[in-house]
């Protein structure tokens, strides 16, 4: 066996996340859907906080990113991850926080389609929502796996394929047993644990590339544009695309979304959104042992990567002590793993609220609901895994597609459904439909070499910016005689979140 000290910690690490399952499953007095999936409204501001950061920081930033930052520089890390990132949890807490919270309460709420329903009075967005969300959701599982296999593989030695079913077992069994209270809790410890992985990283890298100034002289001598946060092959267009699609796309997001629904009340949310905040800025010191990597390779210390997404395991493997690279695997297994978590829980709540419950008309309450959303969880789980074994694309090239397709559909609906009066049904199910069809046609057709996108600015930010626009349309352009039903909603909308 391959790094036997690596193997302990990660196995321990492994275990206790398991256990923290089964002590959250055996604390619950209650079962049912609404237990599960929203953890009977009951949790923190501080560990909502947390766990939409530990969410958001996937596989992509920690894997992709890097990978990223390893072969074009820093401006898309800086743009995408440090700008659009802290800009998103800020748009979450202010947009959504409050009334995400007493909607969810008034409304008895348990996903995002079942708030949308409400707020627009119709359930004809319901085939849009669940296709999006099962669909994107699945294949944005299938990117954490791969993430997981590729981690193995780097570092412990272990085949890609057992690295992904090790992942796959332990997150599905304890967000199987925990549900949404589990996946949330144990993603708290998590970003602690991926944040404490990242500083150390950082400070191996400045010692082993011998300090901050050697380091970016290094790659100023490889490629003076790396350290630019614009230039010929990174301009400002693109920058705006990365945070258009990431600041305003992260509000769209259902696994973070339906984060403000498990909320106990909103007192000090801002204040705990802020700390949330502070730890996001963790991830500007990814790059670093990404191109002290490249300095090596590039002077011949070190063999070429067989590919940059594990540029950051073959660092941990090469330069971190055994016991201390053990935690940093933990580390970075605990980001991918509560995006993971959150994505199957997102999964099991759409199959069975809105699937099952809402358009197929079944009971699925008490125990019985418990039980079938637990299959469910398993289920999803066992389904990504499958595909991800068939090693997919770049992770970074796939979680931007997962994440784009969430914000053309659910922002716009969203955003405007909340915050503007004038917001229509027949508004919100046009823009959900053209942003699902066009997210899906560009990238197939740019995927499959058919076509090119012309523009510098990104694809995804350019069809988040079009759905805004068609449900702004639609709205306004909506007969007045359908518009009837506006004045109560919109009044109830209101009245939810300034109530208490």
């Amino acid at each position: 066996m391959q790094n036997i000290e690596m193997w302990v910690v990660v196995l321990v690490y492994l275990a206790t996340i398991i256990i923290i399952g089964f002590a959250i499953n055996r604390r619950e007095k209650n079962v049912g859907m609404n237990d599960y999936y929203v953890s009977q409204r009951s949790l923190p501001p501080i560990v909502i906080a947390f766990s939409l950061v530990a969410t958001s920081q996937s596989g992509m930033v920690f894997l992709g990113a890097p990978g990223t930052c390893y072969t074009a520089g820093y401006a898309q890390m800086v743009w995408t991850c440090m700008v659009g990132g802290v800009l998103g949890i800020m748009l979450c807490n202010l947009v959504l926080g409050k009334p995400m919270r007493y909607l969810g309460e008034r409304y008895n709420s348990i996903t995002l389609t079942d708030l949308l329903g409400d707020i627009y009075d119709t359930r004809k967005l319901q085939v849009v929502s669940v296709i999006t969300l099962l669909v994107v959701s699945t294949f944005y599982c299938v990117v954490q796996w791969s993430s997981i296999g590729n981690l193995f593989l780097a570092l412990l030695g272990v085949d890609y394929k057992w690295g992904v079913v090790i992942g796959l077992i332990v997150v599905a069994v304890y967000s199987a047993l925990g549900g949404n209270k589990s996946s949330t809790v144990v993603a708290t410890v998590q970003l602690f644990i991926a944040m404490l992985a990242v500083l150390y990283m950082f400070f191996l890298a400045l010692y082993v590339g011998g300090g901050l100034t050697s380091i970016n002289e290094g790659i100023q001598k490889i490629d003076p544009n790396m350290l630019t946060l614009t230039n010929e092959n990174y301009s400002a267009w693109k920058a705006f695309g990365f945070v258009i699609i990431y600041a305003v796309g992260m509000i769209g997001q259902p696994a973070m979304a339906t984060k403000f629904f498990s909320l106990k009340n909103s007192k000090m949310l801002g204040a705990a959104l802020a700390l949330g905040v502070t730890s996001y800025c963790f991830t500007i010191l990814n790059p670093f042992a990404a191109w002290v990597m490249r300095i090596k390779i590039e002077g011949g210390e070190l063999e070429a990567l067989t590919a940059v997404d594990t540029v950051i395991p073959k660092f941990v493997a090469v330069f971190a002590n055994p016991y201390i690279g053990g935690l940093l695997i933990a580390g970075t297994l605990s980001a991918i793993m509560s995006t993971s978590a959150a994505l199957l829980i997102t999964v099991s709540s759409t199959f069975t609220n809105d699937l099952c419950v809402k358009m197929l008309h079944k009971d699925l309450s008490g125990k019985k609901g418990m039980t079938i959303a637990q299959i469910v969880t398993l289920v999803a789980a066992l389904v990504s895994g499958l595909i991800a074994l068939d090693p997919p694309d770049t992770v970074w090239f796939i979680g931007n597609a997962a994440w784009g397709a969430f914000a053309a559909v659910f922002t716009p609906a969203l955003v405007l459904g909340l915050r503007w009066r004038r917001a229509t049904k027949q508004g919100a199910i046009t823009s959900m439909w053209v942003g699902l069809i066009l997210i899906f046609g560009l990238r197939a057709l740019t995927y499959s070499g058919i076509w090119t996108w012309p523009l510098e600015i990104d694809m995804s930010a350019c069809v988040l910016i079009a759905t805004f626009l068609v449900h702004i349309v639609v709205s306004l352009t909506t007969p007045e005689q359908e518009k009837e039903w506006m004045p109560r909603k919109k009044a109830a909308v209101i009245a939810a979140y300034n109530e208490k």
